[in-house]
């Protein structure tokens, strides 16, 4: 199996909790841009459990901080954030508790962003991410579950493809591990965008007032 050095790894630990789990080898990859370009070193991901089992939401306005919800206050909780290393992330050591409405049985998500490489950022609108769970265990092998939030204990998780070193009975397809969605609203322009625009709508008032004056 290919290794990917691990950038940070974030714990949730409830105050009143009736659970713990740990995954103690976790990975996904490779993983790809829109384009199918292999994703950049350091873009970010988060590792998020939909607590409402239906459908993480837009990942728009969310802050890419461990603890905090998906879309800025969703039921889809952050329990790691991680930077990749050779078109994968490595999320072992990742350990949380189950406490209120977070329980085994919860399906487990994926979320990456090309495009983002800082910690702590907040997604904006037009970016690009991609999306996987399984509530299968579409895994390498020695992988013990699938996508879904365990029992407690510790366990390992995974979903490769095989350049990845998967087995090629249970490799993940690239075609899965693809950013091919899109956050809802349009992208910020930048500065120089903005200067663009101004100087077009100079260009068309100046244009009205000449043909007014002839």
């Amino acid at each position: 199996m290919k290794k990917s050095l691990i950038a940070i790894s974030s714990l949730f630990v409830a105050a009143s909790s009736y659970a713990a789990v740990g995954i103690v080898g976790g990975q996904i990859g490779d993983l790809f841009t829109s384009s199918n370009a292999l994703i950049p070193d350091n873009s970010i991901g988060i590792f998020v459990a939909d607590l409402s089992r239906d459908g993480i939401v837009d990942p728009k306005n969310s802050v890419l901080t461990a603890n905090l919800f998906v879309g800025g206050g969703s039921d889809d909780l952050i329990l790691g954030v991680y930077q990749s290393a050779g078109g994968n992330f490595d999320f072992s050591g990742l350990a949380f508790s189950y406490s209120g409405n977070f329980g085994a049985g919860d399906p487990l998500y994926f979320l990456w962003f090309p495009t983002i490489n800082q910690f702590n950022a907040t997604v904006g609108g037009g970016v690009s991410y991609g999306s996987f769970t399984s509530a299968t265990a579409q895994t390498l092998t020695g992988a013990e579950i699938g996508w879904t939030a365990p029992a407690d204990g510790n366990y390992t998780l995974l979903a490769l493809t095989l350049s990845q070193g998967a087995d090629p009975t249970e490799a993940i397809s690239p075609s899965l591990l693809k950013a091919n969605l899109t956050t809802a609203g349009a992208a910020i322009p930048e500065p120089s965008s903005f200067a663009a625009l101004a100087g077009f709508g100079m260009l068309g008032f100046a244009a009205i007032r000449k043909r007014r004056s002839c």
